[in-house]
């Protein structure tokens, strides 16, 4: 069965990251992987669901301290788990000031990107 990918503009990028997404077994639309254990994006056994490795930015973006204020963040690399079936990018979280927050998890190849917002964020 074909999966619908949403929200991917470059045609191009958008093709290949069809042929991914449709390689996952876990591809999923929800806020949470299902497979998942462990505190959500917090733990690389539970990590944010998002629609291709473009998305990933446009997610981060939209977070915020609990004050409202913006976020930045610094790639840090990526890890493998048991229980999910692809890459899973790490990022270290920073205040705007440049003070570090946390680490998060992201898995690029879902059919969506989740809407749920990290512990400690929100998501504008």
């Amino acid at each position: 069965m074909k999966k619908k990918v949403k929200h991917i503009k470059d045609k191009n990028l958008s093709q290949i990251f069809k042929l991914l997404i449709n390689k996952n077994p876990q591809a999923c639309e929800t806020n949470e992987i299902p497979q998942g254990f462990g505190e959500f994006d917090l733990s690389v056994t539970n990590p944010i669901p998002v629609n291709s490795i473009l998305e990933n930015d446009y997610y981060l973006s939209s977070l915020r301290l609990a004050d409202g204020s913006k976020i930045r963040w610094k790639r840090v690399g990526s890890s493998y788990t048991n229980n999910i079936n692809s890459c899973i990018d790490i990022y270290e979280i920073f205040s705007n000031k440049g003070v570090p927050i946390t680490y998060l998890y992201i898995s690029s190849y879902h059919l969506k990107t989740s809407e749920k917002a990290p512990k400690g964020l929100k998501k504008i």
